[in-house]
């Protein structure tokens, strides 16, 4: 009898484990969701700027890029390695930037 209780009271435990990790899974992707929002919103200041459509995204990566340039210029002699790596960087991000702006215009949208 006893056995049946233990195995009553783990299976209540499982549910239990598995409810949180459901809620920590949704409340996971509610805040990624936040976060894609506001990356694809439109940027007012850059905007008014750039006097065209710049998205917070496009910001945030210039902005990466312009750090890992940065970076790769100050640690060029003390550390060659990071250099290359901040270099690497760099161009990965500009890559990525420029496939979203082509990707962006064979939709028909603009920047």
């Amino acid at each position: 009898m006893q056995s049946t209780t233990t195995i009553e009271a783990q299976r209540v435990q499982r549910t239990g484990v598995d409810l949180t990790v459901s809620e920590v899974k949704d409340r996971v992707m509610n805040q990624v969701a936040a976060i894609n929002g506001w990356l694809d919103r439109k940027s007012e200041f850059y905007s008014r700027i750039a006097d065209f459509t710049i998205t917070n995204r496009t910001v945030v990566r210039v902005n990466a890029v312009t750090v890992c340039v940065i970076v790769g210029a100050l640690v060029i002699e003390a550390a060659p390695v990071a250099s290359l790596l901040s270099a690497a960087c760099a161009a990965w991000m500009v890559n990525r930037l420029n496939r979203s702006e082509k990707q962006k215009e064979e939709e028909g949208g603009t920047l």
